[in-house]
């Protein structure tokens, strides 16, 4: 595995590192091809090259553009023009002794390149300047035809010396690789390492390498331990090849430093685990073993024995909350106590109003009759009205029950209020019909519509309008939306209304007003949960609205 590994990443690193060079050479090479793109069109190279015994001032001309074109180019070592005409002499960035141009590719008998006509890339040559002396080139070359005629009129040749080619494959990202070739299009060495390679064919230095038929990819050459992975990647445009070889001892290399590293750690690892076992069973398994003893031996009705606490890590810790287990469990049965008393004195504040005694109806029955036997038909409604609003009260002391009655339980009451302070109100009931079916706390609604009418409407001239809305979201919850558009709430007093709706029962008094909105909150939530509470939003003369949503209980009522 670690062989596989060491293989895997070296060929990674490699197929990258191959990848940079490229970038680095087809940067150069192109660059150098638009060079001499640039300087055939343009008029001194055109002029010089065209006119028959050029003058001294062209000939500086074409020299200034070329020192302006090579100065910032450090890899470009010269430039050359050479003119098709006997009577004009080639001019070179560097005073040029002999180019030694070498024998062109694809240049034989059976397909005559001419000299002037070929373009491309030379392999390796050895050019004499007076300025530097001998020095490796690889060039490049471009036959020039006159605008306009298109004839052969020269050549520019552009070279750049073999040692920038390989600088580039010295500084290379390719890990544990020393020796990096670059190979021309007829697989001859243009820049490696050992000097003496150069122009030299692959398989001459590297006798028995596989063909590389792929743009790039990986191969072997050898057999055995003394085999070697070959690796290579094809410059897209130039066709140029890079090629590198990793032996095979290099992995195996790696993978002993990798086993060294490995039985060192397992050794280590055995003896920290050994003293860690110690440790634990002296320090921790103990002081566990005690409190499950204490836990398995504890009775529900007398307090959990304390354990003494020796240590502050984490195991201390431990120990400190299981000594305070007792207490806390003791503090949550007097909350678990106090929220039930809560919710049955809420409960019975609400249905303080409930004890309805027989009389009290056949009362109010007699009453409604004798009010119809004298034709007032208004005080009976308000009779038989109160009556449905006291039986709905009872409810023979259940605490839900459905939306419709509900609703018709409001409806009793606002009526009631529409015959005691005549033309001050109206209301609207927009109930859909999925959920009057549905359970619901019940004596939520009267008390949000009275608040609305004596905190809404008390100090307003006009008749109110009251909208209570009843939808449904998603089949799961329920939402109930009563909205009047009094004079509102500052902004104060809203802030202050919702800091005293949200306080528990035992921690606030109400002494004027809003204990319908309190006791429906604190209800809401007791039996739905914090999410069920009031939402109450006003703007000032703009008037109220109060929501609340409480879930969809199916089966049996909650």
């Amino acid at each position: 595995m670690a062989s596989d590994i060491s293989e895997d990443k070296t060929k990674d690193a490699g197929m990258n590192g191959m990848k940079q060079i490229s970038t680095n050479i087809e940067f150069i090479t192109q660059d150098i091809e638009n060079t001499v793109i640039f300087l055939i069109g343009q008029d001194e190279i055109q002029s010089y090259l065209t006119t028959s015994n050029p003058s001294v001032s062209q000939q500086a001309e074409v020299i200034s553009l070329l020192i302006d074109l090579a100065m910032p180019k450090s890899y470009i070592f010269d430039i050359s023009i050479i003119p098709n005409r006997s009577d004009s002499e080639t001019l070179s960035l560097n005073p040029m002794i002999d180019a030694n141009y070498p024998p062109l590719p694809n240049r034989n008998q059976f397909n005559p390149i001419p000299f002037q006509e070929y373009k491309g890339w030379t392999q390796v040559h050895n050019m004499q300047t007076a300025s530097y002396g001998n020095k490796n080139v690889v060039t490049y070359m471009h036959p020039v035809r006159s605008i306009g005629q298109f004839d052969s009129i020269g050549m520019i040749t552009v070279s750049i010396p073999e040692s920038e080619l390989s600088s580039i494959l010295l500084d290379n990202n390719i890990s544990n690789v020393e020796n990096v070739l670059l190979l021309n299009e007829q697989q001859q060495i243009l820049s490696a390492k050992n000097r003496d390679w150069l122009n030299r064919t692959l398989t001459s230095v590297y006798p028995n390498i596989p063909a590389l038929t792929q743009q790039s990819g990986f191969t072997e050459r050898g057999e055995g331990l003394t085999r070697e992975t070959v690796m290579y990647f094809t410059i897209p445009q130039l066709n140029w090849k890079l090629i590198s070889l990793v032996p095979y001892d290099q992995y195996m290399s790696e993978n002993r430093y990798v086993l060294f590293l490995t039985i060192a750690a397992a050794s280590g690892a055995l003896l920290c685990i050994s003293a860690l076992i110690i440790f634990f069973v002296q320090w921790v398994t103990k002081p566990l073993q005690k409190v499950t003893q204490h836990l398995r031996e504890a009775e529900p009705d007398i307090p959990i024995p304390t354990y003494p606490r020796k240590s502050v890590d984490e195991v201390g810790l431990f120990i400190h909350s299981y000594n305070s287990l007792s207490d806390r469990i003791a503090i949550l049965k007097e909350q678990v106590k106090m929220k039930e008393a809560w919710k049955k004195q809420l409960d019975l504040r609400a249905l303080q109003a409930q004890i309805n005694p027989h009389f009290l109806y056949n009362t109010l029955s007699s009453i409604k009759w004798k009010a119809l036997l004298e034709k007032q038909d208004d005080i009976a409604s308000m009779v038989g009205s109160l009556s449905n609003l006291l039986r709905f009260s009872l409810n023979k002391g259940m605490e839900f029950c459905e939306v419709q009655q509900e609703v018709e339980h409001a409806k009793h009451y606002t009526k009631i209020q529409a015959s005691r302070v005549p033309g001050q109100f109206e209301i609207q009931f927009v109930i859909e019909e999925q959920i009057l079916d549905r359970q619901m706390l019940k004596l939520v609604l009267q008390p949000l519509i009275e608040n609305a009418i004596q905190h809404g409407f008390k100090e307003k001239k006009d008749p109110g309008m009251i909208i209570v809305c009843g939808t449904i979201e998603l089949d799961q919850h329920m939402t109930f939306t009563i909205e009047d558009n009094g004079v509102g709430i500052e902004s104060a007093n809203l802030v202050e209304l919702k800091r005293i709706i949200q306080l528990p029962m035992d921690q606030y008094q109400l002494e004027f007003g809003h204990y319908g909105l309190r006791n429906v909150h604190q209800r809401l939530m007791l039996h739905y949960g914090p999410e069920a509470g009031l939402q109450v939003s006003s703007t000032i003369n703009n008037g109220t609205k109060v929501t609340f949503t409480i879930p969809i209980i199916e089966g049996e009522t909650p």
